[in-house]
């Protein structure tokens, strides 16, 4: 609170005090009660003034700058209303009471909005899981009853599961702690598990697949580490060039294990590779070479915050693409993240 700025709000008052000790002082000197004692009862009067000013300004001083300090040390600012102490000044009281009813009332709509945004994400999941039914019977029909189009259309619905999945893992990405179990996992299972599941998709891409040292163990939740791995496998198919050529390769480095997932695609461009985890870009590769949404990597990188795993990726020397995970050894450092 500035001193200047509270007197100049005060100039009113100052004033009428002033025009009140100029007419004491004429009053005074027309009842002949002596210069001395007009001077003596105009000082008490302004020392009465001063010492009013100076109470005034120390309490809203001294309350303000709680309210300040308050702001400055949380986050989430919507909660200083319940930390802040009632003044004993009316113009705080009154300040005090409007920010309770401004909280109550942003409390009610975040309270009504997180019921809307639960029961969206509830109609969501319970539809994405109706939907894989259909997918499931039409799968199981190409098998069973092959025909010239089984392969395209087994194609086109692994494309369409893979899409529902990504919907699902999306919806579930902010309430991860309800479906998180940590398990021990050893990568060569990890990855030949993702690259069966992704075979149809890489048959056509003629792969040549090189693996090193992934005979190594690591805690995360399978599940989610399936999602990850099946995303850098999709898009190291949709951007491929030429015959695909894919590395897996494990090491320990330091407190760490590391996965890197190298390929030969068209790459990232330096000014978009800094920014393909954020939600929904899709970067100059995204709009020429292939339809993109922006939402895989990004789900990624979240999942693996989640998890307190590291998630990266640079341009790979020989041309395409590394991405890296990075796993602590200490299963103890593998904790839910806020």
């Amino acid at each position: 609170m500035n001193l200047i700025r509270f007197l100049k709000e005060k100039q009113i008052y100052l004033l009428l005090h002033l025009l009140v000790l100029i007419f004491l002082t004429f009053l005074f000197h027309a009842m002949n009660a002596g210069f001395w004692v007009s001077i003596f009862v105009c000082i008490m009067l302004f020392c009465a003034d001063i010492l009013s000013l100076g109470i005034e300004f120390w309490k809203k001083n001294a309350f303000y700058k709680q309210v300040e300090n308050m702001l400055d040390s949380t986050k989430q600012k919507y909660l200083v209303a319940g930390l802040i102490n009632v003044p004993d000044f009316y113009e705080g009281e009154i300040f005090t009471d409007s920010l309770h009813l401004i909280a109550k009332s942003m409390n009610d709509a975040l309270e009504r909005y997180r019921i809307a945004q639960d029961e969206y994400r509830e109609y969501i999941e319970t539809w994405i899981h109706e939907v894989k039914i259909p997918i499931s019977c039409i799968a199981l029909q190409c098998e069973n009853h092959a025909f010239e189009e089984s392969s395209t259309i087994s194609g086109e619905l692994k494309r369409i599961e893979n899409d529902v999945e990504q919907a699902l893992f999306y919806a579930r990405s902010f309430n991860v702690e309800k479906d998180y179990l940590i398990r021990e996992i050893n990568l060569n299972d990890l990855v030949h598990k993702a690259l069966k599941s992704n075979s149809q998709a890489l048959i056509p891409c003629k792969p040549e697949i090189e693996t090193n040292g992934l005979n190594q163990t690591v805690f995360a939740d399978p599940k989610w580490l399936d999602f990850i791995l099946n995303q850098i496998l999709s898009n190291s198919i949709k951007y491929r060039q030429g015959s695909l050529k894919l590395c897996f390769t494990a090491f320990e480095k330091g407190n760490s294990i590391f996965l890197e997932i190298a390929d030969n695609g068209i790459g990232i461009p330096k000014q978009d590779i800094n920014r393909v985890f954020e939600k929904g870009f899709t970067g100059e590769n995204g709009r020429k070479f292939a339809k993109s949404t922006g939402i895989g990597l990004y789900l990624c990188n979240t999942l693996c915050q989640k998890m307190n795993l590291k998630l990266s990726i640079r341009e790979n020397t020989a041309g395409g693409t590394v991405v890296s995970l990075c796993f602590p050894k200490d299963r103890s450092h593998i904790f839910f993240a806020d």
